[in-house]
């Protein structure tokens, strides 16, 4: 049964942003978008951005999720903490992965506006953009302070 885009979930959109992004790239680039879409489910089920704990509990009481929960117009609520805190912080990996955050988090936004899920995705757009050019330097800087 497909549902119409009012009753979609964050999880059934992110599973289509994917099916879209394998068709449409190669294997490898499919790859990074895969890691880095469940990289951000991982964070919105850990965070739980602009929802407090009070809602946390009743849903997650229920057996429910945030991406199970939620429709696509909270898809990018939480980019800002995602790509501020939680990859350069939270998130051991390269500068391949950390720019790849920012690229693919960039054509989720614009995919979500173009399939008409969100209206206006030009903020979450230029945060993703500027993670993309930014997070590589910030992989390189957590570097040089560990070692």
């Amino acid at each position: 049964m497909t549902r119409d885009k009012s009753t979609r979930t964050i999880a059934q959109v992110l599973e289509e942003f994917l099916a879209d992004q394998k068709a449409r790239t190669s294997h490898r680039t499919y790859l990074k978008y895969q890691s880095i879409v469940g990289l951000y489910k991982s964070y919105l089920e850990s965070y739980w951005p602009g929802h407090d704990q009070a809602e946390y509990t009743r849903i997650t009481k229920a057996g429910g999720t945030f991406c199970g929960t939620f429709g696509p117009t909270e898809a990018t609520a939480g980019y800002s903490e995602f790509l501020g805190y939680f990859m350069p912080r939270k998130v051991m990996c390269g500068k391949e992965t950390m720019r790849a955050a920012g690229t693919v988090t960039k054509k989720l936004a614009k995919w979500l506006a173009e399939k008409g899920y969100i209206e206006d995705t030009g903020y979450a757009q230029e945060r993703a953009g500027e993670a993309a050019r930014d997070l590589p330097n910030a992989s390189k800087v957590l570097e040089l302070l560990v070692f």
